[in-house]
Parts: structure tokens; sequence; C-alpha cells
């Protein structure tokens, strides 16, 4: 969309885009992860992807998936009303486009691609194996998987409602370690937004009568995860990017694009209907149906 080589539907999408946003009828927020991949870009061709972008920004910045996780968390057990701040940064000037920055950012790119191979190496060597050409979803192996994430969740949470204390632990693949990831979410309550133990045990009963289904994070990236293994998809670090950037921004977005795997990925598990958000592809029908869409809203 905003490159020069961009095709004319792309680019008639962002003269829609920018003439919406200049009449304050829509924003698209950036992805954390889009400065990630735009890194790999050369300096030049990142800033400008990035300047344009932020052109139709309005300078949000959608927060890593850790931090709407836990606030969202919090904002359920606590009743507290959701605003633009539970789920976006507001930066009205992008540091990532110092040249310096900007080559860090690209350096730890490369490290978390490198850390990410290795740990998906075993697994999709076992997946590789077991493999069919049977693509049918098996519904109840999928809710089996998704149980089990809850079940650590819970286990997790138990262990420490008895010691008061969280540790986080290293997940260990290969060479490399990984700081567990309901660990960092514990932590993060206890340390971050103060979480009691009367709120730790008021959380667990809803996480046992409800699962996930209240945390809008959790549901859809275990929900994600657990499709990914009741098909024995191999996964690559570029898996991993769309699946942070679909967890923090389907649940406040209207309209979302993502390559055409992923939409068919999401419709099947209805997650576009739960949680009220329209998903697009690159595909010729879907772009033809949201200019139509942008054009309406400009209206």
């Amino acid at each position: 969309m905003f490159d020069d080589q961009g095709s004319k539907d792309w680019k008639e999408i962002y003269s829609l885009l920018l003439e919406g946003y200049k009449k304050d009828k829509l924003v698209c927020p950036i992805p954390y992860e889009h400065f990630l991949e735009t890194s790999q870009k050369d300096y030049a061709s990142g800033v400008n992807t990035i300047n344009s972008f932020q052109t139709i920004s309005g300078n949000y910045i959608f927060k890593f998936e850790l931090l709407p996780t836990t606030q969202l968390i919090t904002s359920v057990l606590r009743k507290n009303n959701l605003t633009a701040n539970t789920f976006f940064f507001k930066d009205k000037e992008l540091i990532f486009n110092l040249d310096d920055n900007y080559n860090k950012t690209a350096d730890f790119k490369k490290k978390f691609k490198a850390t990410f191979d290795e740990c998906l190496d075993g697994q999709n060597q076992f997946r590789n194996v077991t493999r069919t050409l049977n693509y049918t979803i098996d519904i109840k192996m999928l809710q089996i998987i998704m149980q089990l994430e809850v079940n650590k969740f819970i286990d997790r949470l138990q262990d420490f409602y008895k010691k008061e204390r969280t540790v986080i632990r290293g997940d260990k693949f290969g060479n490399k370690e990984i700081a567990n990831w309901i660990d960092l979410i514990i932590h993060r309550l206890v340390v971050v937004h103060k979480m009691n133990k009367k709120e730790i045990s008021k959380l667990l009963e809803y996480v046992k009568f409800h699962g996930f289904s209240k945390f809008p994070h959790l549901d859809i990236r275990t929900s994600l995860m657990a499709l990914s293994a009741v098909q024995h998809k191999k996964e690559q670090e570029s898996d991993h990017f769309d699946f942070m950037r679909l967890v923090s921004g389907l649940p406040p977005s209207d309209y979302l694009f993502t390559d055409k795997r992923r939409k068919n990925e999401l419709l099947l598990l209805g997650l576009d209907k739960k949680y009220n958000c329209k998903i697009f592809s690159g595909t010729k029908k879907d772009l033809e149906e949201f200019k139509e869409i942008l054009r309406s809203i400009i209206e």
C-alpha cells in the first residue's frame, strides 16, 4: 500500500483511508510487529513505509500483546471501562525512524527469528511426520487442546495462590530458553496491576467457569495455536508474528486485514463474528468490497 510498486487497488485504498482519517471518520493504528518487519527493508524504504503509515494512524500504535492481555483481565475483574489506552499507545514522534534505533530493531528482528526457528524445529519435524491430507477440523480435538491451555493457566494461578510469589520459568527449546507466557501474565497482574489474593481467587473462578471466553487476547491466541496443532501445520517465525498481530488487533478493530490463510482460519474458528470484526485479505473481491465500505464511511 505504501510502496511505489503497489497496485492500483491498494493506492486507491490508501487514498480513501487518508481522506477518511482527515475527516475524522476512521483511524488505522500501527501494529507493534510492523516495526520489526519493516526494519528488514533498507533504511530509506523502511522509514518511508512507517511515515506513510503514521499519516493514517493518528499516532496510535497497538500495544504489545502482553499489555492489553493483562489490562483486559484486570478490567473484567474490577469492572473498569475500556478506553483507547487499554489497547493503544499514542506517540507524537516515532523514535523508530532514528537511524540508530532502526538498526537496533533490525538486529533484534534477526535474533528473534533465529530463536523461533530453533524453538519450532522439533515441533515442525513431528508435525511433518504426523501431517495428513485430511484438512477437516476435528472439533473435539480442538476443544481438548484449548482446554489443556486453560488447565495450565489454572494450575499456575493455583500455585501462585498457595505460595504468594511469582516465578517466571524458562521454557527450554534446544539451546534456547523463552520466558513462560503464563508466568509473564501472572507476574504482570501481580507486580504491575497490583492484583491481590482475593482477586486471584476471583480470576481462578472466572477461568474455571468461562475458560478464556471472557479474555479476548487469551481466547484468540489459544484458538489459533490449537487450530495449527490440530491441522499439524508447520510453523515459522512469521506465523507467530501473525498470531501476535491478530491477538492485539482483532478485539478493538472493526475491520482487519490479514493474508488469505489467516482469514480462512479466523472465519473457521468464528472469531470474526465473536469479536464483531470484518476480516479481509488481499484478494480482488475483498479489496473491492473494502473500497465500497470506505466510501460509505467517508460519505
